[in-house]
């Protein structure tokens, strides 16, 4: 009866990249729910909903249909979930008695903090992009990966320029906007933002300074910069959690 985790495969075998995906992985790491990944390529995602009669998670502005990853299946309830936040409260939901990913009912204070904390790290998406490409992406998924980013954020990867002055602003305006959740972070007294309690606002976090790592490198100077900064809160935060990320 074990969850079955669909995440997005890399030209690394085992290695998970992706924010969104990370983030179920580590609730159910987080929470000790046997599991098994099953990874897919960028082109079969489609497959994965039409194989659970699973609707689109959400749509393009266009309005056609947008499939995206995490997805569980539970064997044990007959459920497939999509969108991370969804799979984590459905977690939280139907098996009460592990670790809660929502301390105290905060559900409805750390949706926000995610939809806030996505946005100050929107900069960031068009320097990873060459990165994804050239160091994750397989033959198969990046024909396919590579028009779907430039539909979603309307402009060509001939455009994704890591070393030009638009991204050396983008990279200065990330850092300032992190300094803005550290703040936060600071009025606790422990390493997480509900001090010694772990959160989902955490795993959010979290997450996406795991994809960093994962697409540029441990030892590239860009992960070197932003586990650096903030007095180090975030390098602490990798260190605390980092034991959720294992990959079953």
């Amino acid at each position: 009866m074990t969850i079955t985790l669909y995440d997005l495969v890399s030209l690394t075998p085992g290695i998970a990249w992706s924010s969104n995906t990370q983030k179920t992985r580590l609730c159910l790491n987080f929470k000790g729910i046997p599991y098994r990944t099953e990874w897919v390529e960028w082109p079969d995602i489609k497959g994965v909903y039409e194989k659970h009669s699973l609707p689109a998670s959400s749509r393009f502005h266009d309005g056609s249909p947008k499939y995206t990853l995490p997805v569980i299946y539970d064997p044990s309830t007959g459920a497939t979930i999509s969108d991370s936040l969804a799979i984590a409260e459905y977690l939280e939901k139907t098996y009460p008695d592990t670790p809660k990913i929502f301390p105290h009912g905060t559900v409805g204070l750390q949706a926000p903090f995610e939809d806030m904390y996505i946005e100050h790290s929107k900069s960031m998406v068009p320097l990873l992009i060459p990165n994804i490409c050239r160091n994750i992406m397989t033959p198969t998924s990046l024909p396919v990966y590579q028009p779907y980013m430039e539909k979603l954020l309307g402009m060509k990867m001939a455009d994704f320029d890591a070393k030009s002055e638009v991204a050396v602003e983008k990279w200065r305006k990330y850092k300032e906007n992190l300094e803005v959740v550290a703040r936060w972070y600071r009025k606790t007294d422990g390493p997480f933002l509900m001090g010694d309690t772990i959160s989902w606002a955490d795993f959010v976090v979290v997450s996406i300074m795991m994809m960093f790592r994962a697409v540029w490198g441990e030892d590239s100077q860009e992960w070197k910069d932003v586990v650096s900064w903030n007095e180090g809160v975030w390098g602490n935060l990798v260190e605390e959690l980092d034991r959720y990320t294992t990959v079953f």
